[in-house]
């Protein structure tokens, strides 16, 4: 716990339009809380519905409920938030999709040729098969509880 005096300044003016003192507020005092976290990547704060569903994407995973690949297209744009806390999710995240963003999983599926898809597929389950331990434990860090604060 860090205790902290804060105090501010602000002009008053004094007599004349133009003529102004530096008048200073009173000292404030009182507990700040803060945790540290790496902002690497970060482009925005997460809505508390951010990090909702990107613990409902990594629990998906976890349960066998969506792929890998599948889940990293929907948590890619979570990564550039705080909706994935640690730093080295956030670019494991971000490189898996840099890496297979060629593949087609999911919707876009319906857009491509059956032989297209069939040669994609050795591709896909390669990177399945490549990433999904580690991305296991990712997803199981992103649905832990996190408390930045103890009360």
């Amino acid at each position: 716990m860090i205790e902290l005096t804060l105090t501010s300044v602000w002009l008053k003016r004094v007599g004349e339009p133009d003529q102004w003192m530096l008048a200073r507020t009173p000292p404030q005092s009182g507990r700040i809380y803060f945790f540290a976290m790496d902002r690497t990547f970060i482009d925005r704060l997460a809505s508390e519905s951010d990090h909702r569903r990107a613990k409902e994407i990594a629990q998906a995973v976890l349960d066998g409920r969506t792929t890998v690949l599948e889940a990293v297209r929907e948590l890619v744009s979570l990564a550039h938030t705080d909706a994935v806390a640690d730093v080295e999710d956030r670019k494991f995240i971000i490189g898996i999709e840099s890496e297979t963003d060629h593949l087609p999983v999911a919707e876009v599926r319906k857009l491509w040729a059956s032989s297209a898809l069939k040669e994609k597929d050795v591709e896909i389950a390669r990177a399945e098969e490549l990433y999904r331990a580690d991305f296991l434990e990712t997803c199981r860090r992103i649905v832990q509880p996190h408390c930045p604060v103890d009360e």
